[in-house]
């Protein structure tokens, strides 16, 4: 076991591990893969459009009817296709998404015609091919549509069923437990004694989950004890990810790092030269992560943030780097810690920056003053202080799934 690592380290450290776990591809409902990466490509079925379709209501036209006046003689609607178009003395009227008639080398918008009863006038100039997406040009039969590691997006989703793709190949979801300890939190949705505190880190933690497009299996509440720890770590065996808050640190009820050798893991990390969340904890247990993050809840937040959803993205094959932005120091900061500080702050586009505003909470635990943060500040060890104007990276803490 390693304590007192470097942040760097740490994170390495987990995605290693995380990507020697990878969790295999497997076929999937199409209905079910919003959210999730390609594994194989999606090949068009046929060409797109399959015919030349019509983008507008109106008239379809030959362009020999230029500022002439012709009869209608019928007209086109989707999904009924026309066995007749237009000729040099007829048109025929035209809905949008209609298959062209045969024959047809324009479209005219209805706005652009004086219509009668039974005649229409057409505008002086009628552009060969106007208001008409020709077979074939979105893409043709064979065509990647969707490339292997590509995120399904709704609109991806559309596309799938636009191909006729009701099943796809996919990396998984992991699966992921909450496990949140703690003798002083009250009963879920019961009023706190004068002695207890609500559950902050739960609500965070799966939020922060769903964010990634992963719904927790379960967020149970443990007490304080080697019997409920083992017995909560024991339910959660066929989890891929399991993550314990608060017990990680060196009181005498912390009890995580006990538990979780009795429970056969290999503690890879204990402590990181970090700020705030110095107590974390990775270990391995098989094909299983484990993190024990600290009980504060910005501590939590941070561990959550930095090496959980990297670790949840590399078990899905995907890329785990953590992008970082470019800003400017809106205000000053400074501290007295020689660790890595991860300092929360609010970034905001001012002309062609962003500007980066330190929050300064009172504590890790002061969400009053948290919530308003939109990213984080990592600053190297060392750092004692940065001036308004200094050029700083910045993480946004929405991190993308």
């Amino acid at each position: 076991m390693r304590s007192m690592i470097r942040a760097d380290e740490a994170l390495a450290l987990v995605l290693e591990h995380a990507h020697e776990r990878a969790l295999p591809a497997g076929e999937i409902p199409a209905s079910a893969s919003l959210g999730l990466h390609l594994a194989r490509p999606i090949l068009a079925d046929r060409d797109y459009p399959p015919f030349d379709r019509s983008i507008m209501d109106g008239f379809a036209v030959r362009v020999a009817h230029a500022g002439r006046t012709v009869a209608i003689r019928g007209e086109a609607r989707p999904g009924i296709p026309s066995t007749s178009g237009p000729d040099d003395e007829t048109c025929l009227e035209i809905m949008t998404g209609a298959p062209c008639p045969p024959g047809t080398e324009a479209v005219v918008m209805k706005e652009q015609v004086e219509r009668g009863l039974a005649f229409a006038t057409f505008p002086a100039a009628i552009v060969p091919g106007q208001n008409i997406v020709r077979a074939g040009t979105e893409c043709r039969v064979g065509d990647v549509v969707l490339p292997a590691g590509a995120r399904v997006t709704p609109i991806a989703l559309g596309l799938l069923a636009s191909v006729g793709q009701r099943s796809v190949w996919a990396g998984r979801r992991p699966s992921l437990t909450l496990l949140i300890t703690g003798d002083e939190l009250a009963a879920d949705g019961a009023r706190p004694g004068d002695v207890e505190i609500r559950d902050s880190n739960g609500p965070t933690l799966a939020a922060m989950a769903r964010g990634a497009g992963i719904d927790p299996r379960a967020i149970v509440s443990v007490r304080d004890t080697r019997e409920a720890l083992a017995a909560a770590l024991e339910s959660s065996r066929t989890s891929d990810v399991v993550v314990l808050t608060g017990g990680v640190s060196a009181g005498n009820y912390d009890l995580v790092p006990g538990a979780l050798e009795a429970l056969g893991a290999t503690v890879v990390f204990h402590k990181v030269r970090q700020q705030p969340g110095k107590p974390i904890l990775f270990a391995v247990k098989g094909a299983q992560l484990l993190f024990g993050l600290p009980g504060t809840p910005l501590g939590c937040h941070l561990g959550f943030h930095r090496y959980v959803l990297p670790a949840l993205r590399a078990l899905a094959g995907r890329d785990a780097t953590l992008p970082e932005e470019r800003g400017v120091m809106a205000s000053a900061w400074s501290t007295t810690s020689d660790r890595q500080q991860f300092v929360l702050a609010r970034a905001e586009r001012r002309e062609a920056a962003w500007s980066v505003t330190p929050l300064a909470p009172k504590g890790s635990s002061d969400l009053f003053t948290a919530w308003a943060a939109n990213a984080y500040l990592p600053i190297p060890e060392g750092t004692r202080r940065l001036d308004v104007g200094a050029e700083v990276p910045f993480e946004w803490l929405e991190a993308k799934a």
